[in-house]
């Protein structure tokens, strides 16, 4: 998916391309943790915006119902003044998105760049029967090139029927089966379902893994507030004037961890969300993430009465448990991490972390560079903000080492096969002082680190100056 910004906090314009893994740099107060933000906002709602966009015309429906067939001529459906429009609506949600109203955000755009669009829609292949009731089955079908997608429908107690005829079926629920097959069993072969399935991780995340209890207790305090002042004999409070004396605004992003931490409390519905990600027998490659996850952890997350509970296996065997705000602060990093892989995670999903180094000593953030490529071989699409040079150069590691020929020699450095991601797949973006977003560039050994190794030069520089004094008597 390919994205541009404009006018987005700190950041002037420029765009980035995701890819299997997609890493962000640069330095502090350039408006990386804005990116990735914005970056959640368009993958998350571009899609469901251009769905509600698109309904299939009345008389389709009406057709399917008198004749039991329909065809649907999508020539100049997918136009790029639908593409723009969509657009539009996505950069009108941003205020609401990130809770402002300063202002800051009333000129900022997200544009969706969408070439190939067209393409794909031609290239796209469906044809699928369903059972969209009791007695009716549906089908819908698009060849190659062919710019009609034709649906039939037939009572499934005379399967074996030509379609053709009149079929027992109102148009009303005619329309709502021809829509919703034609989203799931054909948009989202046009559109990047990936983005069906966005999870974000914010930099906020230890402290929500903290106070997330307090928030909601705060919020509660509010119908508290609303009844008081009702029964008070005191001016009455608005609605408004209460949540603006007692409730922090948080983006969506933000509310978006808060809501997952939340649920985790709630055993039924996180084996709901399990479920529903078709999580159920974790195959070899998932086994292969959740023991980088665990080595990462060193520990396990789970609930009692209501709080989270992190439990520590110690080199003697022994077991400690503590509640997570007592935890270290790498724990509490590290939790919504844990409930993505455990719960969340699903082949053909985006994952966004701001900062994944955040409170990790080095050799744990070289771990976290193992978890991110193996995550992306699962079919993880990741997108990373960064200030770690470890991160970069481990990622870069993996992709020199997928070059090798001899494969014999991964064991030298501990990898699998899951442990290798070629260059072609790992994107790089910067952000400079000037507010402009440009590619970091690279080649086949990696994405250039060049932020990172200006820095360490230098450093280094200095230490050998210094030690060359010191040696000189100076």
């Amino acid at each position: 998916m390919e994205i541009g910004f404009e006018n987005i906090g700190f950041i002037k314009k420029g765009k980035i391309e995701t890819n299997n893994i997609t890493i962000i740099f640069g330095p502090n107060n350039v408006g990386k943790t804005y990116l990735s933000y914005s970056t959640y906002a368009a993958i998350s709602k571009y899609n469901s915006i251009f769905k509600e966009k698109i309904k299939i015309p009345k008389s389709v429906s009406m057709n399917l119902v008198l004749n039991g067939l329909a065809r649907y001529d999508i020539t100049n459906v997918f136009t790029d003044e639908l593409v723009r429009t969509v657009n539009e609506e996505v950069s009108s949600t941003l205020p609401s998105f990130f809770k402002d109203s300063s202002g800051m955000f009333s000129k900022s755009k997200i544009s969706v760049i969408d070439s190939y669009i067209q393409d794909r829609v031609m290239n796209a292949e469906v044809n699928v029967n369903i059972s969209v009731s009791e007695h009716i089955i549906l089908t819908i079908q698009k060849k190659k090139n062919d710019p009609f997608i034709d649906f039939s429908a037939v009572s499934s107690k005379k399967a074996d029927e030509t379609p053709g005829n009149a079929v027992d079926l109102k148009e009303k629920d005619a329309s709502t089966y021809l829509n919703l097959l034609f989203n799931f069993f054909f948009l989202n072969e046009v559109l990047d379902s990936a983005a069906n399935n966005a999870f974000i991780i914010t930099s906020e995340r230890t402290g929500i893994s903290l106070f997330q209890k307090e928030i909601d207790g705060n919020r509660s305090n509010i119908v508290d507030s609303y009844m008081l002042s009702k029964m008070s004999t005191r001016k009455l409070l608005s609605f408004d004037e209460i949540m603006s004396q007692k409730v922090a605004k948080f983006s969506e992003p933000i509310n978006h961890n808060i809501n997952v931490i939340r649920d985790f409390s709630d055993l039924k519905k996180m084996k709901s969300i399990l479920t529903h990600n078709g999580v159920r027998k974790p195959g070899r490659e998932r086994n292969e993430v959740v023991k980088t996850l665990e080595s990462l952890t060193g520990g396990r997350y789970s609930t009692s009465d209501g709080e989270a509970i992190f439990t520590v296996s110690c080199n003697d065997g022994d077991k400690v448990s503590m509640p997570l705000s007592l935890s270290s602060a790498s724990n509490k990093a590290l939790f919504l991490l844990d409930i993505y892989v455990r719960y969340y995670m699903s082949e053909n999903s985006y994952l966004i972390i701001d900062e994944p180094e955040l409170n990790l000593h080095p050799h744990n953030q070289i771990k976290m560079a193992e978890l991110l490529v193996r995550l992306s071989n699962c079919g993880v699409k990741i997108i990373i903000t960064t200030h770690s040079d470890y991160i970069v150069k481990e990622i870069n590691n993996r992709i020199m080492a997928s070059k090798l020929d001899d494969k014999a020699k991964l064991s030298d450095f501990g990898y699998k096969d899951i442990d290798l991601i070629s260059s072609e797949k790992v994107n790089g973006f910067t952000i400079g002082t000037d507010g402009c977003i440009s590619e970091a560039g690279g080649n086949a050994y990696g994405v250039n680190a060049f932020l990172f190794d200006n820095v360490i030069s230098d450093i280094e520089r200095k230490a050998d100056l210094l030690y060359t004094y010191l040696e000189e008597g100076l």
